[in-house]
């Protein structure tokens, strides 16, 4: 069956909240979002730059991050950074032991960095995000920041570490350790009884449907 990719909102915005903007019954598709970027989380065991699955890894023949097959390898995922990394010449060192490590923490924060500096609107909108890297500074987000300017990938401090926050914010997890960053998931509010349950497609969309009725005008909430 064919999977509808689009991004689907049946809510609005409202003094920053998505309400819904018609009534909703039970199992109604609220939101579906595409994901904005995706990419290993952070402390977590090592997955593959391609897919983002765990297994048994090999290092890219090109740059020698990890991933799981020749195809990954050459997947658009892992294309731009597979360049940088190999003109930085900082090779991986990740144990094949599938220990967790924090040797991949900046492959999300550069991603996210590349996606948002070729969409302006994207850009835009991340910016208006009330963020502070205070909320999350410690020495692993520190240590992102350093190797980061190791690898010179034309990004400043203050870049990389608004970066370390929106995901922090904004990303769910997915079963691999891996992450997923969306751009409205800050605008819907938290709540211990949420009215929306969700769950990640392949395709790595996220789908929130009604827990129950859902009245036209009511914040959608979910449990973070």
């Amino acid at each position: 069956m064919e999977v509808n990719t689009e991004a689907i909102k049946n809510a609005v915005l409202a003094q920053d909240i998505l309400v819904a903007d018609k009534d909703l019954q039970p199992c109604d598709i609220v939101l579906q979002l595409p994901a904005v970027v995706c990419g290993p989380g952070r402390g977590k065991q090592p997955v593959c730059l391609g897919c983002l699955h765990l297994g048994d890894l090999i290092p890219c023949s090109t740059c020698t991050w990890p991933v799981c097959s020749a195809e990954c390898e050459k997947s658009e995922t892992h294309l731009e950074e597979c360049v940088l990394l190999k003109s930085s010449g900082v090779k991986s060192t990740i144990n094949p032991s599938n220990e967790a490590t924090s040797d991949l923490d900046f492959i999300t924060p550069l991603r996210l960095l590349t996606k948002l500096s070729s969409n302006k609107n994207l850009k835009e909108k991340f910016d208006k995000l009330q963020v502070r890297y205070c909320d999350v500074k410690d020495v692993v987000a520190d240590n992102i920041v350093t190797f980061m300017n190791t690898l010179k990938c034309g990004y400043d401090n203050k870049e990389i570490e608004k970066a370390i926050r929106i995901i922090d914010k904004c990303s769910v997890s997915l079963d691999t350790g891996a992450v997923c960053v969306y751009e409205d998931l800050p605008n819907i509010a938290h709540s211990c009884s949420p009215n929306t349950y969700h769950m990640i497609q392949t395709t790595r969309n996220i789908v929130f449907r009604a827990a129950g009725p859902i009245k036209n005008g009511s914040a959608i909430t979910y449990c973070k």
